[in-house]
């Protein structure tokens, strides 16, 4: 093997690498941009619910619960902010159930409690 052959052979292995690197850092990027996405629509619901000072339909409130998991599922990190926002979604659903109902305020306690954990 001449000289030019073992640049030509390193010069493949550096372009291989970095478009494998480049492929993760595109996959990243896309996951967190669709996590995002999933996080504006749940903020969307929060904000209409506050707005209009009104209890979340079923409906809504199961559409809002979807898109604050997938976007805690989808983001490649750990973010407290989207714990955030389940936490007050799950909150949310309390305000249109009867006292003796404490599940929903114990799962909204352990997301407020994740996010203890993940902030500094």
């Amino acid at each position: 093997m001449t000289i030019n052959q073992a640049k030509i052979q390193i010069n493949k292995l550096k372009a291989i690498g970095l478009l494998i690197f480049a492929g993760l850092v595109i996959y990243l990027a896309a996951s967190m941009l669709i996590a995002s996405l999933y996080n504006i629509q749940s903020n969307l619901f929060l904000n209409d619910w506050q707005n209009k000072k009104t209890t979340p339909n079923d409906q809504a409130w199961l559409a809002a619960k979807q898109a604050s998991e997938n976007a805690i599922n989808i983001n490649p990190v750990n973010n407290a902010f989207l714990q955030e926002n389940k936490g007050k979604i799950l909150q949310w659903q309390t305000y249109s159930q009867p006292l003796q109902t404490v599940m929903p305020n114990e799962i909204a306690y352990t997301h407020y409690n994740r996010i203890a954990n993940k902030q500094p």
